[in-house]
């Protein structure tokens, strides 16, 4: 009986919609009639959610007598609002996991005690961001942070302080880092740099010379991180100033790791200025001296290309930088498809040129003047 006059008000909610029933009966098969309150505020929402997908509404009766025991009454439609933005963003599934955990996906961020979303604050960093480049650098969600050249990607959340006015302040350090990689030529190649396969990026070529290309890489990633850390002090003091106590009080690899790396040594030293006494070990004085070379090397990256060529010799047969993770604002380098980007627009200026060339053509010669 309970089952037929939900059903029969939810049907005058969707009119003239005409759903299946089984799918009705499936979804409401969780709610009762036992708190009036409690359904007229879940179906108060309805309207709102079944014109922009009828599955998305489905999945919300069959979660929504959980969430309401969660939930204070006038929190219910800051609920909702957040289930549609979900839904937007990362589609059904997404919006599905979303509701899957009230107190983790929600309650924990309207009360202060979850991460900061780029959403949240994509309209005040974008403009930041857009000032920094002189140009429209679109900030999007992704699992790490990185720049093809035409967007700065950024984590869709972050949540390492409990304060966002300092989860803010990482979310602008990261974008700035970003910015300023594509600013300080990281991605740059250089003269002499190998030949090979040519839609590869130079970069590529260059680490793939070396028997362990990936540790080549690991070691180019971290020193131009010294680079350009560098270079954001002179370009941007007041927001490194800011952002001084945050990177000193970042979680590292080497933190929860019992054999140190090199580049944990290097990541310590950079960020703590925790160095092993000089002179137990010869591969760490040596990469300190070149990472006060990068350090001082604003405008390019060759320092940061010597310094590999340095370093990759002494590695220890068995040690695999790549076990130690980036820094947490450092993200990843995306080479291939900064590579891409550089023929896009080779190609876009060679057809420009082509187009000129043909208007000059079909003009023809000038005739004389009288």
């Amino acid at each position: 009986m309970e089952l037929e006059i939900l059903k029969e008000k939810f049907y005058r909610l969707v009119a003239p919609s005409l759903p299946n029933e089984w799918d009705v009966e499936e979804a409401l098969s969780g709610l009762t009639l036992d708190d009036a309150q409690q359904i007229e505020e879940i179906f108060a929402q309805i309207p709102a959610i079944w014109p922009v997908s009828h599955s998305l509404c489905f999945s919300y009766l069959s979660a929504a007598g959980p969430a309401v025991a969660c939930l204070a009454p006038e929190e219910l439609s800051l609920w909702v609002h957040g289930l549609l933005d979900c839904y937007e963003t990362k589609g059904l599934r997404g919006a599905q996991l979303f509701m899957e955990d009230v107190a983790e996906h929600f309650l924990r961020q309207i009360r202060g005690q979850g991460g900061l979303r780029l959403a949240d604050v994509r309209p005040r960093l974008q403009t930041y961001v857009s000032g920094l480049a002189g140009r429209e650098l679109p900030l999007v969600a992704a699992e790490a942070a990185a720049t093809d050249g035409e967007s700065i990607f950024l984590p869709a959340e972050i949540g390492l302080y409990a304060d966002q006015e300092r989860n803010f302040l990482f979310f602008k350090l990261i974008a700035s880092f970003q910015w300023a990689c594509l600013h300080a030529g990281v991605f740059a190649a250089q003269p002499g740099f190998p030949s090979g396969k040519k839609k590869a990026h130079p970069l590529e070529r260059f680490f793939s010379t070396f028997a362990r290309p990936d540790q080549a890489r690991s070691l180019y990633h971290f020193f131009e991180t010294a680079r350009v850390l560098a270079v954001l002090k002179k370009e941007l003091p007041g927001l490194m100033r800011q952002a001084e106590p945050l990177l000193g009080q970042l979680t590292l690899s080497a933190d929860d790791s019992q054999e140190l790396t090199l580049l944990d040594h290097l990541q310590q030293g950079l960020l703590r200025d925790e160095w092993p006494e000089p002179g137990r070990d010869g591969r760490i004085d040596q990469a300190r001296l070149l990472l006060d070379a990068c350090r001082g090397a604003s405008v390019d990256n060759r320092a940061s290309l010597e310094a590999v060529h340095a370093l990759m010799p002494a590695l220890e047969p068995e040690e695999d930088l790549t076990r130690t993770e980036p820094m947490p604002f450092q993200g990843t380098l995306l080479l291939q498809e900064m590579r891409n980007l550089g023929l896009q627009q080779q190609t876009s200026r060679e057809l420009r040129m082509m187009q000129s060339l043909t208007v000059k053509l079909h003009a023809g010669p000038r005739p004389p003047e009288a």
